[in-house]
């Protein structure tokens, strides 16, 4: 029994696709909606203080929308894209098993996003909430990468991709 992916899904997985698809638009739509509400509280001080009317205050909240689905859409983009590289990188690294790949990938990003803001907030804290700590800490990931490919280079090693099915 083959489990190769076909060209071409069968109605009822187009379906759940369509759902899926739905289901995250309509959720950005309510995210959007709920986002914009911290908006409005404000508007009447904003209005008073700034002296701005109500043309003004609606080309503002106009601004601030755009804003809000820019990001929406830049992130979202970003993220597939990141998301289409690693599926791809499984696949060539591990054909038999590119799920165990995503496994450990996914795992490593999870530890990651829970320590890495720790290290930043520590980074920040002893270098008195400058931007140097940031800039230290990236200097150090590429000074390691950097060894890590001299390493691999003496020890005769060239550092490829596999090559594509």
């Amino acid at each position: 029994m083959s489990t190769a992916p076909t060209d071409r899904m069968s109605p009822a997985a187009d379906a759940a696709r369509l759902r899926v698809l739905v289901a995250g638009l309509c959720s950005l739509m309510l995210t959007m909606g709920v986002a914009r509400f911290a908006y409005t509280p404000l508007m009447p001080l904003m209005q008073r203080e700034a002296g701005l009317g109500v043309a003004e205050a609606g080309g503002l909240a106009a601004v601030n929308y755009a804003g809000y689905l820019s990001g929406a859409v830049l992130f979202g983009a970003t993220f597939i894209g990141l998301v289409s590289l690693v599926l791809t990188m499984a696949g060539r690294f591990h054909p038999n098993r590119p799920a165990r790949m995503m496994g450990r990938m996914t795992l490593t990003y999870g530890v990651a996003q829970i320590i890495g803001p720790a290290v930043t907030g520590w980074l920040a804290a002893r270098s008195g909430g400058s931007y140097t700590g940031g800039l230290l800490g990236a200097a150090v990931v590429m000074a390691v990468g950097l060894a890590l490919l001299v390493v691999l280079r003496q020890r005769g090693r060239q550092p490829r991709l596999p090559p594509s099915r």
